[in-house]
């Protein structure tokens, strides 16, 4: 966070989005695009920006799959078998709002991973299984990268609080 800071961004953790707020009529770098206030939920006003990257996670929007009876966890991911397959015949679900295969915690165990490669890659088996192949999709790792100036970080699996709520065994290496 402390080499984030340095190099000039505002980096605000632990305080959530109230509103995004018009900065009046101001014009930024006379070019003529309109900046924006972001209003924290503890009352401060962050200065007027035209970029705002935000870091929420991520939360199926599933409603009309339950609507049409698919069924889905408490949470609202959609529920696929090793096929990639619903619980209604002929519907086939991938991405970000499906529950999957975990391969470290065990095949019964399932968790959501809402990365572009595995929904890829669920979405091409899904074109295999209709055609008639018969492939089952194994889970995933759940590798990722992120670059952040001159640093690059990468996780992949069961994070610290995963494998403790699972009771598995686990060594950490901070960096």
């Amino acid at each position: 966070e402390k080499d984030i800071i340095r190099k000039g961004v505002n980096l605000v953790t632990g305080d959530g989005i109230n509103a995004f707020l018009p900065n009046g009529d101001e014009k930024v770098n006379g070019g003529g695009v309109t900046s924006t206030v972001v209003e924290l939920k503890s009352g401060k006003k962050l200065a007027p920006a035209q970029l705002t990257i935000l870091g929420m996670g991520v939360k199926p929007d599933t409603k009309i799959v339950q609507d049409a009876g698919i069924k889905c966890t408490p949470r609202g991911h959609i529920v696929v078998d090793d096929y990639m397959r619903t619980s209604v015949e002929n519907v086939w679900a991938a991405g970000d709002a499906v529950e999957i295969g975990n391969p470290i915690a065990g095949t019964d165990e399932k968790w959501v991973v809402p990365l572009a490669g595995p929904a890829n890659r669920q979405g091409r088996m899904i074109a295999d299984n209709i055609y008639g192949m018969s492939r089952k999709y194994k889970g995933t790792y759940a590798a990722s990268v992120v670059r952040i100036f001159e640093y690059v970080i990468a996780c992949v699996g069961l994070n610290e609080k995963m494998l403790t709520a699972k009771n598995l065994p686990f060594a950490c290496v901070h960096v």
